[in-house]
């Protein structure tokens, strides 16, 4: 399903890409219905068994996306809720974000990144720091911790784990994620940026 923060999203592309980074080499591609929903048929070889490509997603108004699944995909079936943004609610969402983070945040140059820690289980886990490594360096880059519409550089203060990362340079990216209970890294993952797109990538959490 495909849905902004308030409604389903109707006549969104949703493409399968076969490899991990872009372009987006797509395997095969769906639009949503009315109510947001759509299917999708993953190849067997799609990034050999249990696959780990990701989507791409685009439509009128909406921000583009590309969508990292956690971990390779090897159950029969499965469904994923994802949420999307209108170019509207980006523009709301950067001004809330600049007027926090003090620095300007440019999406017209840059990727915006989104974290979700998980556990085991798939549910959000709080108090994971992040960080992020890329060939390019970017002094404005910012890993910031969302809760209730407030933004801060303390991984505690995100107790449903959503993380936002800001003014991120185009291109390959790792994510390391480091429970503050743990106080080690748990995992690693990769992803990529582009400009004027939303990453969204969901980093297993061992506790």
């Amino acid at each position: 399903d495909t849905q902004s923060p308030t409604v389903p999203v109707a006549g969104a592309t949703v493409s399968l890409c076969a490899q991990e980074l872009p372009p987006c080499h797509v395997v095969t591609s769906a639009t949503s219905g009315s109510d947001g929903g759509l299917t999708l048929t993953v190849p067997n070889n799609v990034g050999g068994a249990g696959a780990t490509g990701f989507l791409s997603i685009t439509g009128t108004n909406l921000l583009p996306e590309l969508y990292y699944w956690s971990s390779p995909l090897s159950e029969l079936a499965t469904s994923l809720n994802i949420a999307t943004l209108t170019q509207t609610e980006t523009s709301g969402f950067l001004m809330l974000a600049s007027s926090q983070v003090g620095v300007p945040i440019d999406l017209s140059s840059h990727g915006l990144v989104t974290v979700f820690p998980t556990d085991c289980q798939g549910t959000f886990s709080g108090g994971v720091f992040v960080s992020i490594s890329s060939s390019v360096s970017d002094p404005t880059t910012r890993v910031v911790y969302f809760n209730k519409g407030l933004f801060s550089f303390d991984a505690g203060s995100s107790p449903n784990g959503i993380v936002a990362i800001v003014n991120v340079p185009p291109g390959p990216f790792t994510l390391t994620a480091t429970p503050r209970a743990l106080g080690v890294p748990s995992s690693t993952v990769q992803g990529y940026a582009v400009k004027n797109t939303a990453t969204v990538v969901f980093t297993p959490v061992n506790e």
